[in-house]
This record gives structure tokens, C-alpha cells and sequence, in this order.
């Protein structure tokens, strides 16, 4: 709880007290905040109890300050009030809450207890010696070793305390009781030489002892008169509740009879509904039963003009019978003379297939030597081929090796071609230089010239010189390389009509077809680089004819 200082006041918080109606019920006071930043949050309280009797008079009740308050039997015929004043952590500004009970009336299970006391001349009760006082120095009770549990006897000649073991503690003729409120159950027996402080079950048998003892007091052997009346009202009360409880029942079970006779009149009412309609149903299946008599009557006729039929029929079919017979004895016979028949054909069909299976073996063993000698034949074919093959390839290494010799030349010419491109430009760049050169003397000019003419004469001539020789050899290698190319034409012509006059079969014409194809594209693939050298051999032959202009 916040320790702010706030104003607070007893409309800040509600009281409700609980119990009241009978004095052996607990009281309990409680309070809790109604509004505010703490709504509904309890509080401590700190109280005073007070009884309140029929004269309006307040007697402050000793020693109880606590929440909670178990009324006595001193408290019947009595209002409790409590007035409580709420313990904050900050100032309360309010009056002291108060509340009170009605009333309070006595609860009809103590006098049931004394009754039966007074029946038996004496009460016994399980209880708890918890300090004895003696009021002489000269009684020591240090042999008891306290809390002691023991058993209360009270009767006409005192009260006596005895162990588990029956065994008696002590005896007191003449004392008096009183009733400790501030603590449950605990009652005071005291007399001028002892005071003892017992602690008992509970608070019924707590009030029960006293109002007993009170009564043998005063040689009354009937309760007082307020406590007759509240047993009287009491027992009035509970046969009061027992006859509404009887006409709430009785009520119940009219209503269930209600219900009952309800649900029997609507069931009544199906019933003659099913009886009606059952009614119907026997009327028409009545009508059916007449008819299904009329049909018996005619099916009996039937029956009687059957039977003479039937007759007739088991005459036919004795006659059938014999005829079966003679029919069976004839079987009999076919089934023996097709057993025989059947031996006969299986030995034919052996020997036929002695034969056949003769003349197959025959046809196979030539058919085995006409393959035997067409797979050497073949092996003979493959033999050469592979030879022919070995040839082509040490050709087509000749082939390769001309190629390669082809463009040495060529690069070698090309090499030339460059020399050739440089002597050029020189000759140019001093042309240039002569020409640019005015203030020379007119006698070296002509000198000069004569001298650049002739040298210029002498390249030309030598330039044309190279590209005569450059187109021979290239007229040359393209002669040869036609010649090779139709020599390797004329080789794969010449094997592949020897293979086809040869081979029979689709599958070695595959593998030619391959072979061929292969070939093929290698020739391709070296017209092709033929191709790109021309190309490059006739561009060469462009910029020297350039050169030479």
C-alpha cells in the first residue's frame, strides 16, 4: 500500500460481518476499499467488541481485539457489536465502522447435550489440562506433566479428572466455571484451593458443561425457561421445515402425476388411433383370405388334372430309362474300340516325329556348313579391308605431311612478301625526301635520280621475278593436290564396289556406309583448308600486283 498521505473516511470502505444467527456460529468482521486507486483491496482492522442487551445496555467484551469472535452461551439473548478502526500506512480521517448482529439465539444442540447429561446422571467430555494453580503453596502439582489429555466427568458429586488409563488425577466438590471469550473452547474451573484452565473440542461442549454445572448449582433439574422456549421454537422450526419440505414434495409429485396422466392421455389417444387403423388392416386382410381360399380351391383343381399328367409322364420316362440303359452298354463299347484307336495314333505320331525331327537335323547340319563357310569368307573380305584401310591412312599421313610442307612454303613466301613490302616503303620515304630537298645544286638532283631510277628498275624487275615463281608453285600444288584427291576417289570407289559385290548382308553395307562417310567428311575438311590457302594465296598475289602498278 502507497505511504502518500490521502484523506480517507469510512465512506472509502465497506463492512460486512459475518454469522450471527445462532451463538455457536463465528464471527468475522471484514473490510475492504470501495473506491479510490485501492478499490477492492482489503484492510486490516483493529476492534472492540461489545454486547448489547435487551435494556440497551453496552458491556465491553475483555480482552478481544481481533477480527474474529466465537460467541458463548453468556451471549444468547444478546446483540454483538464490533466497532473497528482500519490500520494504514497513512492517517484515517473517518469515524470507527461499526457493525452488529441480531439476536443471538441458542443453538438447540446444547440442550440436547445436558438432556441426555441428565438421563445418564453425569456428562463425560474429552479434554486438554493445559496449568493448574494452586491457591496453597501447600498442594505441589509437579508429578503432571502439562498439557495433560484426561477425561471431565461432571455429576452431583463434582468433577473428576481421570487419564486414558482410568486412573484419577483429582477430585473437586465445590467450584465454579467461567467462560474465557478471548480464547475458543477454553473454560476456567477454580475454588478457593485450586484454579485450573481447561481446553475443550469445541465450543458446543465448552457451553454444554457449563449450562450443566449451572443447573446441578442450582438443584434444577429442567433447563431455564428462555432456554425451554428456544428449544420448543426450535423443535417447532424443524417440524415446521419438515411440513413445507413434505408439501413441496407432495407438490412435486402432483406435478409428476399431472405429467404422467398427460402423457397416458395422449398414449390412450394413439392407441385408439392403432386400434382403428389395426381394424382396417383385419377388414382388408380378411378380403385377402377369401381371395387366397378361392386361389387354393382352383390351384387343387389344377393339381388334380396334373396328377393324371404325371402319370402319363412316369410311364414315358420309364421307357426313357430303358432306352438310357441300352444307350450306356453301346457307349461303353465306341469308348473301348476309341481307347484302341487312340494307342494306334500315339505310336504313328511317334515315328512321325522320329521322322521329322530326322529331316530337320539334316537341314540343319547344311545350314551350319553354309555358315561356317560364309564366316570365313567373311573374316577373308575383312582381312582385306582392314589392309586396304592400313593403306588409306599411310596415304592420308602422306597427305598431311605434303600439307605441311605447302605451308612452310607459304609462310616462307609470306616472310618474303613482308621483306619486300618494307624495301617499298623505304624506297617511297626517300622519294619523298628528295623531292622535298629544293635548294640542292640541279646537278645532284639528276645524279640522284639517274641513280634511284635504276635501283627502282632493279627492285621491280626482281619483284616481278618472285611473283612468277609464286604462281608456278601455287599452280603446282594445286595440280597435286587435284591428283590426290582423285587417286583417294578412285581407291574408295574401287573398295566399296568390291564390298558390294561381295557382302549380302545389311549390316556389314552399314558399316561400309560409316567407313565412307567418314572418309568423306576428311576430304571435305581438306578441300576446305585448300580453299582458305588459295584465298590467302590470291590475296597475296593482289597486293603484289598492287605494289608492281
Amino acid at each position: 500500500m502507497s505511504t502518500s498521505k490521502s484523506i480517507i473516511d469510512e465512506t472509502y470502505i465497506n463492512v460486512h460481518l459475518k454469522g450471527g444467527n445462532l451463538h455457536s456460529e463465528l464471527l468475522h468482521i471484514e473490510a475492504s476499499f470501495n473506491k479510490g486507486q485501492f478499490k477492492g483491496q482489503s484492510i486490516p482492522l483493529r476492534c472492540q467488541w461489545f454486547n448489547i442487551t435487551k435494556d440497551q445496555d453496552f458491556v465491553e467484551i475483555e480482552d478481544v481485539s481481533g477480527q474474529f469472535y466465537q460467541p458463548c452461551i453468556l451471549d444468547i439473548d444478546t446483540k454483538i457489536m464490533v466497532q473497528a478502526i482500519p490500520i494504514l500506512d497513512f492517517e484515517y480521517n473517518g469515524m470507527p465502522l461499526v457493525a452488529e448482529t441480531n439476536f443471538l439465539q441458542a443453538d438447540s444442540k446444547i440442550f440436547d447435550l445436558v438432556n441426555q447429561a441428565f438421563n445418564e446422571g453425569e456428562m463425560q467430555l474429552n479434554c486438554k489440562l493445559e496449568n493448574i494453580q494452586p491457591q496453597d503453596d501447600n498442594q505441589p502439582f509437579t508429578d503432571l506433566n502439562l498439557p495433560q489429555i484426561c477425561t471431565l466427568i461432571a455429576n452431583d458429586q463434582g468433577l473428576m479428572f481421570k487419564t486414558d488409563q482410568n486412573k484419577m488425577l483429582f477430585n473437586i466438590e465445590k467450584y465454579q466455571l467461567k467462560i474465557i471469550k478471548k480464547n475458543n473452547n477454553q473454560i476456567e474451573i477454580f475454588n478457593q484451593n485450586i484454579k485450573l484452565l481447561v481446553a475443550l473440542t469445541n465450543n458446543i461442549v465448552r457451553d454444554a458443561i457449563f449450562q450443566f454445572s449451572k443447573t446441578l448449582k442450582s438443584k434444577k433439574t429442567h433447563l431455564s425457561d428462555t432456554a425451554q422456549l428456544y428449544v420448543t421454537l426450535s423443535d417447532y422450526e424443524q417440524k415446521l421445515t419438515q411440513k413445507d419440505n413434505e408439501i413441496s414434495q407432495l407438490q412435486e409429485i402432483k406435478q409428476k402425476l399431472t405429467k404422467n396422466l398427460n402423457e397416458l392421455q395422449s398414449q390412450c389417444n394413439l392407441n385408439n388411433k392403432k386400434i382403428e387403423s389395426n381394424d382396417k388392416q383385419l377388414a382388408q386382410q380378411n378380403l385377402q383370405v377369401q381371395n387366397k381360399d378361392k386361389e387354393i380351391y382352383n390351384l387343387k383343381q389344377q393339381i388334380d388334372k396334373l396328377d393324371g399328367k404325371t402319370q402319363i409322364f412316369i410311364q414315358e420316362i420309364k421307357v426313357l430309362k430303358s432306352q438310357v440303359i441300352l444307350l450306356e452298354s453301346t457307349n461303353k463299347k465306341f469308348q473301348l474300340e476309341i481307347d484302341e484307336l487312340k494307342k494306334n495314333q500315339h505310336q504313328n505320331q511317334d515315328e512321325i516325329r522320329e521322322m521329322f525331327y530326322k529331316e530337320k537335323l539334316d537341314s540343319l547340319k547344311q545350314q551350319n556348313d553354309k555358315c561356317t563357310k560364309e564366316n570365313q569368307q567373311w573374316q577373308l573380305i575383312n582381312d582385306q579391308l582392314m589392309k586396304e584401310i592400313k593403306k588409306l591412312e599411310s596415304n592420308n599421313m602422306l597427305i598431311l605431311e605434303e600439307k605441311e610442307l605447302i605451308q612452310n612454303e607459304l609462310n616462307s613466301l609470306k616472310k618474303k612478301y613482308e621483306s619486300l613490302l618494307q624495301e617499298i616503303e623505304l624506297n617511297q620515304k626517300k622519294e619523298k625526301s628528295d623531292i622535298s630537298s629544293e635548294s640542292d645544286v640541279q646537278s645532284n638532283k639528276q645524279s640522284e635520280i639517274i641513280i634511284s631510277n635504276s635501283i627502282v628498275q632493279n627492285n621491280n624487275n626482281g619483284s616481278q621475278d618472285e611473283i612468277k615463281r609464286l604462281k608456278i608453285t601455287i599452280n603446282n600444288l594445286e595440280a597435286t593436290i587435284k591428283n590426290l584427291k582423285c587417286d583417294y576417289e578412285q581407291d574408295m570407289l574401287k573398295l566399296t564396289n568390291k564390298h558390294f559385290l561381295k557382302s549380302n548382308t545389311s549390316q556389314e553395307i552399314q558399316m561400309l556406309q560409316k567407313l565412307a562417310n567418314s572418309l568423306a567428311e576428311s576430304l571435305s575438311d581438306k578441300e576446305q583448308a585448300l580453299q582458305t590457302q588459295r584465298n590467302i594465296n590470291r590475296e597475296l598475289l593482289n597486293k603484289l600486283s598492287e605494289y608492281t602498278k
